[in-house]
């Protein structure tokens, strides 16, 4: 009785059912959510209701964790409203991309399916979808490299990189720093899109094997919780979800949601949804079931988790339809002041102003590339989602020519008064620019030694790529200070692996010697720490402790493999 009543006051939520407009019901796998066939022409554009979705109000009630003030989100809604076209984007990591879902993967991933389902609820031919995921990358990458992933004119973009952000977080955390700096980057845009960040379940578990010093998982241990029999095996991921603390709390979607809190942005959990089924292994709601590898959905978890997106924005679609009080218009004028009224407030995290960046990203690279000796770009594997520039020996050298210039930051800074410079420049020719290179980092992976040149100064580095488990990831090394140049030649060397133990990976050091540069930014910040973050990601400068300069913050480590 109690679980009838609230499906029905989800329905009166949404669209006031006492009118007769919803008919909510108790529904399984396969069963409509939501009958439209009394839909007043009060309210607008009625939709299709072509889109069935296949989970339980109930579950729709506890995704939607915020949804917002429409200030972004109306005119997207008015464009289905009035039957316009629309664009939209998803931008997030290897979830987003299709990883764990049935080929052809992409057209079965959430993102793909949730876009499918809003054109099937307001049809239109002129309808776009851009999938501007990039697997094995984190918020880091996405702060620097939003504006050449997401193109121009987009109106609704979703954002997904929950577990890429390695657990429950504050707001000193570099993943949290830099999804505020993506919203701000996105906000700042002349036609700003709608925003709908979205929260997959971050199943990352705390194993034995986790115990030993150095491991990458070292520091997700909870304290009081006992220690789990097996390691990195089905059952002993099973099993954890029987532990509350270890499962729902590592989840960076809390933090990110505070962001979209403070943006009166929407945000859609699928934690918060699936939770409770995997604790007690709810029929359609088991580990093997919603997951490919303990991590990426199955084809299942990207249905499920695309019918939550689909769910929220019908609701919203609905509740902006409402006669409610009016909260103002959302075209002209006024939006125009509020939009400016948004973008000059301060980060929620202090001094977090987004900055200036350029990104060259995959194929995109060969437009910096000067000279090439024993480097090919090469796309990874059968997925063919990791293109780069890849050496698989020693000596191996690519150069690099970037403009380490600020481009007119006057004009990017527009509505971000911490970064106008002083009046009268529209360069800052004493300060030095972050080069930030990203290579993939993976068990095969070697060592390379960065320099500059020609044309600009920065101080040489070597890096190391190798890291423990059968998972890559895209880490991003930092070049700091590097002069600023119209013409900055940067070459990339690769190097033997040492015969040594290596701290993250243990053991005998394996002698590969794979180098692959997957990504080249560049920032007006200084260093890292200007960047608004905290360092804890920067790659450790030689030295007698780091001979490897390797990364000491893991939070794009995939802890299930």
């Amino acid at each position: 009785m109690r679980r009838a009543v609230t499906d029905v006051l989800f329905c009166a939520f949404t669209v006031i059912s006492t009118a007769g407009i919803c008919q909510a019901s108790i529904v399984s796998t396969g069963a409509q959510l939501w009958s439209l066939s009394d839909w007043p022409a009060t309210l607008g554009k009625r939709p299709t209701g072509a889109w069935q979705s296949h989970l339980p109000a109930t579950l729709h009630l506890l995704a939607l964790q915020n949804r917002g003030d429409f200030l972004l989100l109306g005119p997207f809604l008015e464009r289905l409203q009035t039957g316009q076209a629309v664009h939209v984007a998803a931008l997030g990591a290897s979830i987003t991309f299709g990883h764990g879902a049935a080929k052809p993967f992409q057209k079965n991933s959430w993102a793909y399916q949730a876009f499918t389902s809003i054109n099937a609820s307001f049809p239109n031919a002129g309808h776009r979808f851009t999938n501007a995921a990039r697997p094995a990358t984190s918020p880091s990458f996405a702060a620097l490299c939003v504006d050449a992933l997401v193109p121009p004119g987009v109106h609704l973009v979703m954002i997904e990189y929950s577990p890429n952000g390695s657990g429950h977080r504050g707001p000193q955390h570099r993943a949290v720093r830099d999804m505020e700096q993506v919203l701000r980057k996105l906000m700042q845009r002349r036609q700003p899109p709608a925003i709908l960040l979205v929260d997959w379940m971050g199943p990352y578990v705390k194993l034995p094997c986790d115990l030993s010093a150095g491991s990458p998982g070292s520091q997700y241990a909870v304290e009081g919780e006992e220690p789990i029999a097996g390691c990195g095996n089905a059952r002993s991921r099973e099993e954890a979800w029987s532990q509350p603390a270890v499962r729902f709390w590592n989840n960076a979607g809390d933090a990110f949601n505070v962001l979209a809190q403070f943006y009166g942005l929407p945000s859609v959990s699928a934690r918060n949804a699936f939770h409770h089924g995997f604790r007690h292994k709810a029929s359609n709601f088991t580990l093997a079931k919603l997951t490919q590898d303990g991590l990426h959905p199955s084809t299942l978890g990207h249905r499920f988790l695309a019918d939550l997106v689909v769910g929220a924005v019908l609701e919203l679609y609905m509740m902006h339809q409402l006669p409610l009080p009016p909260v103002g218009d959302t075209s002209g004028r006024e939006l125009e002041a509020r939009l400016s009224e948004l973008r000059r407030q301060e980060p929620v995290i202090a001094g977090n102003f987004a900055r200036y960046s350029s990104c060259g990203i995959g194929e995109e690279l060969s437009t910096r590339i000067i000279a090439s000796d024993g480097f090919e770009l090469a796309f990874g594997g059968k997925l063919r989602d990791k293109p780069g520039m890849l050496s698989e020996k020693p000596g191996s050298t690519l150069e690099l020519n970037l403009s380490t210039e600020t481009e007119d930051p006057q004009s990017f800074a527009r509505f971000e008064p911490g970064n106008v410079p002083a009046p009268g420049s529209a360069k800052i020719p004493e300060r030095r620019s972050l080069v930030m290179l990203g290579f993939l980092a993976g068990p095969s992976m070697g060592r390379a030694r960065v320099e500059c040149t020609r044309g600009c100064k920065c101080a040489p580095q070597e890096f190391h790529f190798q890291l423990a488990g059968d998972n890559s990831v895209v880490k991003l090394f930092d070049l700091p200070g590097v002069s600023r140049a119209p013409d900055c030649q940067i070459q990339i060397s690769t190097l033997g692996s040492r015969n040594h133990v290596h701290p993250l990976v243990g053991g005998e050091s394996r002698k590969k010697h794979r180098v692959k540069l997957m990504a080249v930014m560049v920032s007006d910040a200084t260093s890292r720490s200007d960047l608004g973050q905290l360092c804890d990601g920067c790659a450790i400068p030689l030295d007698d402790a780091n001979p490897d300069g390797y990364i000491s913050d893991m939070d794009e480590w995939p802890r299930l493999s």
